[in-house]
């Protein structure tokens, strides 16, 4: 199961949908070397891309909170580490196990249940503070 971009993952700011549309093409791409059975190492060199990606983007989006005084920080920098803890766990899994179908379902549904709910809520209501409020 990929994701597809759609108007309702647009949150009105450039830089960040730049981002969440690369985000997507980055999950899309490693869940679907997982579906393939890749090996471990090419995983593991997956998810530290993946993960060095998803510390720069939050990083981009933190500062703007940080700028504009959001007040649904809390709850949004949470998720940031919901997914920074995930990537890590699922890394250590495959280095511990290597890859097995369960931990592909499970790599599956957390991707694509955190990019669904969190470019869909919390991004878009971050996007919309920002654009009231820059």
């Amino acid at each position: 199961m990929s994701l597809e971009w759609t108007e309702s993952f647009e949150t009105g700011i450039k830089s960040i949908d730049r981002q969440h549309m690369e985000l997507l093409t980055k999950i899309n791409r490693f869940i679907d070397a997982v579906a393939v059975g890749a090996d471990s190492h090419h995983l593991n060199e997956m998810l530290d891309f993946l993960n060095t990606y998803v510390t720069g983007h939050f990083a981009h989006e933190e500062d703007q909170m940080k700028q504009l005084l959001y007040p649904g920080s809390g709850p949004h920098l949470t998720d940031h580490e919901v997914l920074t803890s995930a990537i890590i766990r699922f890394r250590n899994d495959l280095l511990a196990r290597g890859p097995y179908p369960e931990l592909a379902d499970e790599i599956r549904a957390v991707l694509c249940d955190w990019y669904i709910t969190h470019v869909g809520g919390e991004d878009q209501r971050l996007g919309a503070f920002i654009s009231e409020n820059d």
